[in-house]
């Protein structure tokens, strides 16, 4: 993986960091999509190594890529060994704490459709059982 990434916007030929990216994920994770003036204070997290408005570009940029990946017309990218070593997720802690308040949401939300899917036919089922 390179240590600079280009954004793919047209409107946007800004090239980012590892430690931008970095700092970009941890501003976006620490305020939440919700935030009144969010780009400005990633940008301001990152130092203001990066405009508010390219913060916003390049935040849109990766919502369209993740969207191209998900509909299969973009193979998911490949990564390398040495681009997860580069990332230090045994201590980072709020990436640890991310990532389990996302499965416990994933697996609550998996739980909640699986009883109301299996709801009403259980329901039919004490039904025909109690006549």
């Amino acid at each position: 993986m390179s240590a600079v990434s280009r954004s793919s916007s047209p409107n946007s030929n800004s090239k980012w960091s590892l430690k931008e990216n970095k700092m970009f994920e941890e501003a976006l994770a620490y305020y939440g999509e919700g935030t009144p003036n969010l780009w400005d204070k990633v940008s301001s997290a990152m130092g203001g190594s990066k405009s508010a408005e390219e913060v916003r570009c390049h935040y849109e940029d990766l919502v369209d890529d993740v969207k191209l990946i998900e509909s299969g017309r973009v193979p998911y990218p490949k990564v390398s060994i040495g681009s997860l070593e580069a990332l230090d997720f045994k201590t980072d802690l709020r990436f640890q704490s991310s990532a389990v308040a996302a499965l416990q949401e994933a697996a609550e939300a998996y739980l909640v459709g699986l009883f109301e899917a299996l709801s009403p036919a259980d329901s039919m089922t004490r039904s025909i059982s109690s006549r």
